[in-house]
């Protein structure tokens, strides 16, 4: 709020300059030039506030600020702090780490899909992925049709091959035939 009342009094001391150097001026002839200049300074004087927003990094800026309200309070700032009351640092790290392991995991899963299309033709009817973005390597699991059953070894080592992790780390799984319900598993 202070910053407020500054930016209000700098307001008011560039208005009542410009009313004083209106009245002394001696003659009409200038009158004009300096008003165009008293107003030019008021504008600029208005505007001081709102110019170092549009040239600021918002995403640091806004991190910068929720890690310091984090550390100050001891909870994410919000409205509703009854709901996330006693977050910390600890639990802020476990939940944003929790979000970039879904995420590495899903991209993985969506590169290894176009990896088998690009290398094999094939269209898996779905890829897991987990602990991509952990310490320990990642293991995957990929469903492929029944149609591609004898290329199941073929796509579970390039898999391995691609990823650097072992065979047993990579489990392809070849959905039934036409409505049967059947599963069989290759590797693990």
């Amino acid at each position: 709020m202070s910053a407020l009342g500054g930016w209000l009094k700098q307001i008011v001391l560039v208005v009542m300059l410009a009313i004083l150097a209106d009245m002394l001026l001696p003659t009409r002839t200038m009158q004009k030039y300096v008003r165009m200049v008293m107003g030019l300074a008021v504008i600029a004087v208005m505007l001081g506030p709102v110019t170092p927003l549009t040239q600021r990094d918002w995403a640091a800026h806004l991190a910068d600020w929720a890690l310091r309200q984090i550390d100050t309070v001891g909870a994410p700032p919000s409205s509703h702090t009854d709901v996330v009351a006693g977050w910390g640092a600890d639990q802020l790290e476990k939940t944003l780490a929790e979000q970039q392991n879904r995420v590495a995991n899903h991209n993985l899963a969506q590169a290894l899909e176009q990896g088998l299309n690009q290398q094999f033709g094939i269209h898996s009817d779905g890829i897991t992925v987990s602990g991509a973005a952990a310490t320990h390597s990642p293991s995957v699991v990929i469903r492929l049709p029944a149609t591609e059953a004898d290329r199941a070894d073929a796509v579970r080592d390039w898999v391995a091959r691609t990823l650097e992790i072992l065979p047993t780390q990579v489990q392809v799984v070849i959905q039934g035939g036409e409505g049967d319900g059947m599963e069989t598993a290759f590797g693990k």
